[in-house]
């Protein structure tokens, strides 16, 4: 495939959701994402050969560009799909969550919320992990360590790095390398070396592991997995949105919204960052 290709959303399509989602988690190397633009670049994986890709946001779906002729369409086509959650009939969906409680005005001007996901469940899982128990900015920080130590450079960003290079590395070094305790270094590498004996996400394997607990479970089940009715009430953002509740308040106000609580969680998260009602792309970026 060599040229652009539009990859349609099933309904409506809350750009300014995704964009926002994209920058709050972009990893210095890895991605390229511009607000006002609406755009989105990074290499990816498909076939097992690196492929850079140019996403455009638009009302109506996604409009994907590459120079790779090499790139197989249908391939693109399905990644995009599943990365943005463009198949999913949002409509009942909002119409369940805007029924009562704290979502209807949200749910009411900004249709089409959809998940944003990771677009490979390995990638989702290290950087989940690395985002255990502190803030956001740390976590970028240490996927940028990750990612200079590790990627593959290409067309001014790196690849992201691959499973088996992470496993192959010594948990000493990998924690001298991110900066990071010896436990989380510990995790990490037992996560590199299930995903390089070629595992997709599995939670029961991933909860197997030493250092993964129903936090990152919940949080791979919504950004890696297609779960529609997890949420993760354990989270400070979501419980921030929810004026500061304890874990046990938030999950008991989330069985309000099952069976999508994914959708509810993604939402929460979208209003906790300053993204309220009739908000605009261009205001990702803060």
């Amino acid at each position: 495939m060599n040229g652009s290709v539009l990859v349609a959303a099933n309904g409506a399509f809350d750009t300014a959701s995704a964009i926002s989602t994209l920058i709050r988690h972009e990893i210095a190397g890895l991605t390229e994402t511009a607000a006002p633009e609406g755009t989105h670049r990074r290499i990816v994986e498909l076939d097992g050969a690196p492929v850079g890709l140019t996403l455009r946001f638009r009302p109506d779906g996604v409009l994907v560009s590459t120079d790779d002729d090499d790139a197989d369409p249908a391939s693109i086509e399905a990644l995009v799909r599943h990365w943005f959650d463009l198949d999913t009939d949002v409509e009942p969906i909002d119409l369940r969550l805007g029924a009562g409680g704290r979502l209807v005005e949200q749910v009411r001007s900004r249709p089409g919320i959809r998940v944003t996901r990771h677009p490979d469940a390995w990638e989702g899982a290290v950087l989940t992990v690395l985002g255990q128990q502190v803030s956001l900015r740390a976590a970028r920080t240490f996927g940028a360590r990750l990612v200079a130590a590790y990627g593959e450079a290409g067309d001014g960003l790196f690849r992201f790095p691959a499973a088996a290079r992470v496993a192959d590395e010594p948990v000493d070094r990998l924690r001298e390398t991110l900066a990071i305790t010896g436990s989380r270094a510990e995790t990490i590498h037992q996560v590199a070396a299930l995903f390089a004996e070629g595992a997709g996400f599995d939670p029961a394997e991933l909860a197997g592991l030493r250092g993964i607990g129903p936090w990152t479970i919940a949080c791979l089940s919504i950004r890696a997995g297609t779960e529609r009715d997890e949420f993760p009430a354990s989270d400070a953002v979501l419980r921030r949105a929810l004026d500061g509740v304890s874990p046990e308040e938030a999950d008991r106000i989330a069985l309000g919204w099952k069976p999508f609580r994914s959708y509810a969680a993604v939402r929460l998260w979208t209003s906790a960052v300053g993204l309220g009602q009739g908000t605009r792309a261009r205001r990702a970026r803060n």
